[in-house]
């Protein structure tokens, strides 16, 4: 299930980002070619686009104020006209409502089978062994307390296998008792020791460990900082510091050496970046396929007493120019770029946590990389995207890395590992 947002107002839009959990995408137009049975859709449409939509089995939420126009409005004014979400189920005349409700229904319930279908357990080789040694110790404790009471374990099988009759058991009972005794206590003996070196496994403790810098990956994902953008004039790409004093503009030869070194003197993320994909994508042994650019929403800065003093820029508007940007390098022409189509609030642990783990479950599952293939940078964005983003390895087999500013060389990458426990 894909939900999408409709609306080119950045009012709508914020409020939609913040009363729609994990909205996927936001699009001025929406394009009925993309929309699939069980997605969700909201904002405004006009009535054939709705009616399509839901011809498709997918949901139309419908978003309205008062008074309408307010649509328009920035966000601080859009929340004060009674914004409000409304579920729609339109069909076309030229249909019938009961089979078109019918067919929505049904693509509904297939496209849910469908979703239950590939997330299927992840149930590992150590819990059936687990399962197995804890049923064997269970069954040498019953086996010895039998044999304690008296009870003769395997007795109707005896007889039934060898023939053995009731004078055999009372002639050789003592020994026989001894036998059960034994294979009791040996039963549950070595199936709690194995029961335990099994719960080391079963039970680990995450570890951090530092990787080699040289290892290739075949997904990066990077957030953008604030601080510089991008402007085409004449034909040519400028690269602009906004940041401390009068902006200073540099031109972009496309070529990916040369203009590394025109802008390390800038002590700006960018050059980091590109010193970053290029360590993935240059090389006989390099993997990388996908590249992910994260931005973020505008933010308000506000005083002690809460007043909002100004509004300090996102960096997801400059996100299609920095994409345009890194195409022009011979370098990344077989790498796929791509921007996450939500711009992240800049102190939202919780937003960028769920865009890595959205982007990694979108490459493992359509494109074929696996998990262990995927690294996360921190080196840009705010210090509660590298909380996030150790979070998000936290419990996957992604890592995540450190680009070192005060030394060119140094790539400090880092894996959350296996360790067992003292138990």
């Amino acid at each position: 299930m894909t939900k999408i947002a409709v609306t080119p107002h950045p009012g709508a839009r914020k409020w939609l980002y913040k009363n729609v959990t994990h909205i996927d995408e936001f699009v001025d137009e929406i394009d009925i070619k993309n929309i699939n049975a069980g997605d969700q859709i909201y904002g405004e449409l006009p009535v054939h686009l709705a009616a399509a939509i839901c011809d498709k089995g997918a949901e139309f939420y419908h978003l309205s104020t008062s008074p309408h126009h307010a649509m328009t409005y920035e966000f601080e004014q859009f929340k004060l006209a009674q914004p409000k979400l409304e579920k729609f189920y339109i069909n076309s005349l030229t249909k019938p409502a009961l089979p078109a409700l019918v067919k929505s229904s049904s693509a509904k319930l297939a496209a849910k089978f469908k979703r239950i279908k590939k997330k299927h357990l992840g149930i590992r080789k150590a819990d059936f062994k687990l399962a197995l040694y804890a049923l064997l110790t269970a069954a040498g404790v019953a086996s010895f307390a039998d044999a304690l009471s008296g009870i003769l374990l395997f007795q109707n099988q005896l007889q039934h296998w060898f023939d053995l009759d009731k004078e055999w058991f009372k002639q050789h009972y003592t020994i026989y008792w001894i036998i059960e005794l034994g294979f009791g206590l040996c039963l549950f003996m070595w199936a709690s020791w194995a029961l335990r070196l099994q719960a080391k496994n079963w039970i680990p403790i995450r570890d951090v460990k530092r990787q080699a810098e040289d290892k290739r990956y075949a997904g990066l994902i990077l957030s953008l900082s604030s601080g510089f953008r991008f402007e085409h004039k004449q034909g040519d790409w400028f690269f602009i510091k906004q940041k401390y004093g009068d902006p200073i503009e540099v031109k972009l030869s496309g070529d990916l050496e040369q203009d590394i070194q025109l802008l390390e003197p800038l002590k700006i993320q960018w050059e980091l970046i590109l010193r970053t994909i290029r360590s993935q994508a240059v090389g006989h042994d390099a993997l990388l396929q996908r590249v992910s650019l994260l931005g973020s929403q505008d933010c308000s800065i506000k005083n002690r007493e809460g007043k909002v003093e100004r509004i300090s820029p996102g960096t997801y508007p400059f996100i299609s120019n920095a994409l345009k940007v890194l195409s022009i390098y011979p370098e990344f022409r077989n790498i796929c770029f791509e921007h996450y189509p939500v711009p992240i609030p800049p102190n939202d642990i919780e937003a960028y946590y769920n865009a890595y783990l959205k982007i990694a479950n979108n490459w493992v599952d359509n494109h074929k990389l696996q998990e262990e293939e995927i690294l996360i940078d921190i080196t840009g964005g705010k210090s509660l995207n590298s909380v996030a983003a150790a979070l998000a390895t936290l419990h996957n087999k992604m890592q995540f890395q450190y680009v070192d500013t005060n030394n060119l060389n140094d790539v400090l990458v880092y894996k959350m590992e296996y360790r067992q426990q003292n138990i």
